[in-house]
C-alpha cells in the first residue's frame, strides 16, 4: 500500500484572507473554499485521467456522510464502500418522492419533494435485528491468527430530500466479534458481489490507515515546518515518493522476507548508506547558519506584526 497523490485543504479563514494567501504563495486559482469532499473527487479525477486503475473507493464516514460525494462517485460509474454515521437514514422500501401538487388555492406551487413513507437510521435498524442474523465473517489472515467480524447485510434505499428519486443500495454493519454494538456502518453501490466480499472490501480500510502511519512515523510526512505552498507540495511529493520506493523494494523481496515492514527498510537504508563526518569548521559555520535563518525568520515575523 502507498500514497499517490494528495491536496492541501484551505479553510475558509485562509481563503478569505488575501495578504495571508499571498505570503504563503497560495496560487490564484487554489484560493477558492473546496470542501474536502470536492477535494476527493479531484483526487479520483486525477487518478483516472492519470491512468490509476483501481477497483473501488473505500471513504470513512467523513466522507461518507455527503450524498453529493457518492453521488459524484457513482456518476462516474465507480464502486464504493463507504462508512457512514449512525444517524444515516434509510428506507427499506423505495419512499418514493414527489412533488406536492397545487392545492387550487392562492401561494407559491410547491418544488420541494417530500415523501410519506417512515424512514429510520442505520442505528435503529441494526437493533431491530435478531442476534441469529449477524453473520461471522472472515476478513483476512493476521499475525495473530485470522481476523473476523460479524455483519448485518440488506438493501436499502437512501435518499437525501433534494433527488428526484431515491437510490438503492447496499447496508453493511459490523461489530467485532463479542462486542455489543456495531462498530461500522456501511453503504455500497456494489452490484453482485456477495458479503464476504463487501466486508473484506471494507475492511481494507484499515491498509489506507495503516499507510498513513508508517509515512508519518518512518518518513517524516508530518515532520514539516514549511510556510508555503510550494514547500508543503514538494514535501509531500518527496515522502511519497520515498514511500513507492520501499513498498517496490518490499514487492522485490516479498518471498525472501515476506514480513519485511517499511520500518525495516528505512532502518536498513539508515545503517547502510555513507554518512559523511563533520569537521568541526563545519558544524561551526551550520549552527551560524541556523542561527542567521532563526533570527531572519523572528525579524520578519515582527514586520508583519507577530503573525505567522
Amino acid at each position: 500500500m502507498t500514497l499517490l497523490d494528495s491536496r492541501l485543504y484551505l479553510p475558509k479563514s485562509w481563503v478569505e484572507d488575501e495578504a495571508r494567501c499571498q505570503r504563503a504563495r497560495v496560487p490564484e486559482e487554489a484560493r477558492q473554499m473546496r470542501s474536502k469532499c470536492t477535494r476527493a473527487l479531484e483526487l479520483v479525477d486525477a487518478a483516472l485521467t492519470h491512468g490509476v486503475r483501481f477497483g473501488y473507493v473505500v471513504v470513512d464516514g467523513g466522507y461518507g456522510k455527503d450524498p453529493g460525494f457518492l453521488r459524484g462517485l457513482a456518476s462516474r460509474s465507480l464502486c464504493f464502500v463507504a462508512d457512514v454515521h449512525k444517524d444515516q437514514r434509510i428506507w427499506l422500501n423505495d419512499p418514493e418522492p414527489y412533488v406536492p401538487p397545487a392545492s387550487g388555492g392562492r401561494g407559491r406551487r410547491a418544488s420541494k419533494r417530500r415523501t410519506e413513507a417512515p424512514g429510520q437510521t442505520v442505528a435503529q435498524w441494526a437493533r431491530q435485528q435478531s442476534e441469529s442474523a449477524w453473520k461471522r465473517i472472515t476478513l483476512r489472515q493476521g499475525e495473530k491468527g485470522r481476523l473476523r467480524a460479524e455483519y448485518l447485510h440488506t438493501r436499502v434505499w437512501v435518499w437525501d430530500g433534494k433527488e428526484e428519486q431515491a437510490r438503492c443500495w447496499r447496508l453493511l454493519v459490523r461489530r467485532e466479534c463479542g462486542a455489543k454494538s456495531p462498530s461500522h456502518y456501511v453503504l455500497s453501490n456494489a452490484d453482485e458481489i456477495d458479503v464476504s466480499r463487501l466486508a473484506r472490501m471494507q475492511g481494507r480500510r484499515f491498509f489506507i490507515e495503516h499507510a498513513f502511519r508508517e509515512a508519518k512515523s518512518d518518513l517524516a510526512m508530518a515532520d514539516y515546518q514549511v510556510r508555503r505552498w510550494d514547500a508543503w507540495h514538494r514535501h509531500m511529493a518527496l515522502v511519497m515518493i520515498a514511500m513507492l520506493f520501499v513498498v517496490k523494494e518490499r514487492l522485490l523481496l516479498k518471498q525472501e522476507a515476506p514480513l519485511l515492514s517499511l520500518a525495516d527498510v528505512v532502518m536498513v537504508l539508515e545503517k547502510l548508506l555513507p554518512k559523511p563526518e563533520p569537521t568541526p569548521k563545519q558544524l561551526a559555520r551550520l549552527i551560524q547558519e541556523r542561527h542567521r535563518r532563526r533570527q531572519a525568520a523572528t525579524e520578519s515575523c515582527r514586520r508583519r506584526g507577530g503573525e505567522i
